[in-house]
């Protein structure tokens, strides 16, 4: 069996560029969400059975920072105090110490992260319940009976 892994920061990156150089600017809601379905659904279709999706979090994913706190002064802090806990209250309180304690938490890679406890529960069993209503709000009218199709293939590879 082989397990494929998708890297869906860089997926979605590649279809709303992609996409970029063929409708001039006017970019479909959700576009990339779109392409990077299609993709996926093209993986089953010429075989693959178990996959799985992961996504990279960085400063372009929309951690806003902290306001009066730039890339220079987090150096400066980080080098003076140590790490973010360690930040005296004269220089990060409340809700802008709460704020960033969030942040922090959120792009902190986790080890210790449930994700599955055999490698079939990542095989591809055809959409969810509620596939057709996402689909619908998609507007790609070729999603679900694709889907469906890949359903009734990947079923007879059981």
């Amino acid at each position: 069996m082989i397990v494929h892994l998708v890297d869906g920061t860089y997926e979605l990156f590649r279809h709303f560029y992609g996409l970029r150089r063929f409708n001039k600017g006017k970019d479909r809601p959700r576009g990339a969400v779109v392409g990077v379905l299609h993709t996926i659904l093209e993986m089953i279709e010429t075989g693959a059975t178990h996959i799985g999706v992961a996504t990279d979090h960085d400063s372009a994913d929309g951690y806003p920072g902290i306001a009066g706190i730039g890339r220079a002064t987090a150096a400066r802090l980080v080098g003076r105090f140590g790490a973010l806990e360690q930040f005296p209250e004269s220089v990060l309180d409340g809700e802008r110490r709460e704020q960033a304690l969030l942040f922090k938490r959120l792009a902190t890679l986790r080890t210790d992260a449930p994700l599955f406890s055999d490698v079939e529960q990542l095989r591809w069993r055809g959409a969810g319940a509620r596939f057709a209503e996402y689909a619908a709000q998609l507007d790609d009218a070729r999603l679900l009976p694709r889907s469906q199709k890949a359903a009734a293939v990947s079923a007879d590879q059981l």
